[in-house]
């Protein structure tokens, strides 16, 4: 739209200064030919209905009282008229004006008598700007089939961009589809610009974090499955002997509730050191170091295990020459020296000794 609006500005401007050129031509004529006192000159008559014909338009000679002495559509000859733009080109001042809703151009011009600047006349052009509409309404037509044009190339450029900006965002959710199926050690590389190199960046972090996770999971399931398994079949075995025993002695009876009670306790401190562990996040807790009696613990130990022991005909002996206390992690300890001992007692021959 900006380009026809100038394209009419710059035609219009042009087809003004070209009427106002000729009609400043044809005032000096009528001058040289003293037509605003004789006007049947044929030479001035011809040169101005020319002018109405090239131009497709209409002149009009107006003598100093206003009087129309020559209209080349001889409709108001012999009349006055009185317009402003007359009255202002009889004091030394051409005009031009354009009435776009009536498609025309109307210029005056003064005719001077010869010798002097005195105005004797003006000479008042209104020439048809068709030509100039029909311009623009081909360039209206074209423009809007230019329009459509680029619009459909400019939609078609969009898809083809957006398709090439999706492109790696497809590939991301395939790849991560695949990777979330089984935490693959593979990792997410689309580094096809810097926002999908980022999204792959942030990704394998965050990949890296869920490995970290699912490894400490594996390490707490299997922790409880392993380190929980001795306290509750020592338990087992106790409450078996005191099932299948008819007149359990009331000593008997309360030696193997108190170990069951201990052993319980025990399972207290095994789940509770494992709850910390996930509470944490971490690998391994911290170690709750203290002084503890080493042959003491290993007796306890080995009390916990005699039935399991005694159960599989296998005799476990200790054999301690001196007292030895230690600083250490007195749960940890117990959980390791119990799963040494009980694998040796489940993995023993019958009859055999540990």
């Amino acid at each position: 739209m900006g380009i026809i609006k100038a394209y009419e500005s710059r035609a219009v401007s042009l087809r003004t200064a070209e009427i106002q050129n000729q009609c400043t031509i044809l005032c000096d004529q009528l001058n040289s030919y003293n037509y605003l006192v004789d006007n049947s000159s044929e030479v001035v008559n011809a040169s101005l209905t020319q002018l109405t014909n090239i131009y497709n338009g209409r002149v009009m000679i107006v003598n100093r009282e206003l009087t129309v002495i020559k209209d080349t559509y001889a409709l108001d000859e012999g009349k006055t008229i009185v317009s402003e733009n007359v009255i202002r080109c009889m004091k030394g001042e051409s005009t031009n004006y354009y009435d776009k809703k009536n498609r025309y151009i109307e210029v005056t011009s003064p005719i001077t008598e010869s010798g002097s600047e005195e105005i004797t006349g003006v000479m008042l052009a209104s020439v048809s700007t068709d030509t100039i509409e029909d311009s623009l309404r081909i360039f209206y037509t074209k423009g809007r089939g230019i329009l459509w044009i680029i619009g459909i190339l400019m939609l078609a450029f969009s898809v083809l961009v957006a398709y090439l900006l999706v492109q790696p965002l497809g590939k991301i959710r395939n790849d991560i589809e695949n990777i979330t199926e089984g935490f693959e050690d593979e990792e997410l590389h689309v580094n096809t610009y810097r926002e999908t190199r980022q999204i792959s960046e942030a990704f394998n972090k965050l990949l890296g974090r869920l490995k970290t996770v699912d490894a400490s999971r594996e390490e707490f399931v299997s922790n409880v499955s392993h380190e929980l398994k001795t306290p509750l079949a020592s338990m087992k075995v106790l409450a078996d002997s005191l099932v299948l025993q008819e007149q359990v002695p009331v000593e008997l009876y309360q030696e193997f509730m108190e170990d069951i009670a201990k052993e319980i306790d025990r399972e207290n401190d095994i789940i509770n050191d494992l709850l910390t562990l996930v509470k944490m996040g971490k690998t391994a807790p911290d170690l709750n170091i203290a002084p503890v009696n080493i042959n003491q613990l290993l007796e306890l130990i080995l009390k916990r295990l005699k039935p399991i022991a005694e159960k599989k005909n296998v005799e476990v002996v200790l054999e301690s020459f001196r007292p030895v206390t230690a600083e250490i992690d007195e749960v940890k300890m117990t959980l390791a020296v119990s799963n040494l001992v009980e694998n040796a007692i489940k993995y023993n021959n019958e009859g055999g000794w540990v």
